[in-house]
């Protein structure tokens, strides 16, 4: 069972200065059946972290849950995703 504002880490990479994490977290999302239904979502994020683990940057990913996969390559993170079963999209962050 998941629990409100709950983060789990999916996967993470490291640099000399940052750490770079794909983050699953659920919150309370409006259900939109009436003022107050109300469920667990769960959303993904790209969160970068100096080294001291504060957090400097989020890039939203939601929408973006299907085979998702991270990984660094020339000093940028690629975050790769299919929206759709035949369909895959890669998305460049400079870093």
């Amino acid at each position: 069972m998941h629990k409100k504002d709950e983060v789990i880490i999916f996967k993470q990479i490291e640099n000399a200065d940052k750490i770079f994490r794909l983050e699953e977290f659920w919150e309370e999302d409006d259900a939109g059946y009436c003022v107050s239904d109300f469920v667990l979502a769960k959303h993904t994020r790209l969160s970068v972290y100096d080294k001291s683990g504060a957090r400097i940057k989020v890039y939203d990913l939601d929408s973006r849950e299907y085979d998702k996969d991270m990984w660094m390559e020339d000093g940028a993170v690629f975050v790769r995703w299919h929206p759709e079963f035949d369909r895959e999209e890669v998305t460049r962050i400079e870093v």
